[in-house]
């Protein structure tokens, strides 16, 4: 399984937007869950879809390496970053 989830994705943190802690404690949940996973991409910049989204796919990185150069690295089984996680 590959999962691509942005630590402060804006539709999951709605509820929480008024509540730093709270922000806090769910990125924790977010990084700490994917860390287990065979392949994740995760940023912390807030963004709620990647995956249609070509600037967000192609451009961002996390560690140097982009959603588009992990996920395939997971797909097609090659060498390379497979579970990127941003720090906060």
């Amino acid at each position: 399984m590959f999962i691509h989830l942005d630590q402060h994705d804006s539709k999951m943190m709605e509820p929480y937007r008024d509540d730093p802690a709270a922000v806090s404690a769910v990125a924790a949940w977010v990084r700490e869950t994917l860390a287990a996973m065979p392949g994740a991409f995760s940023t912390n910049s807030g963004h709620h879809v990647g995956l249609t989204n070509g600037a967000i796919f192609l451009q961002e990185q996390v560690s140097g390496v982009t959603y588009r150069e992990v996920l395939a690295n997971w797909y097609f089984g090659r060498d390379g970053s497979k579970n990127v996680i941003a720090q906060p």
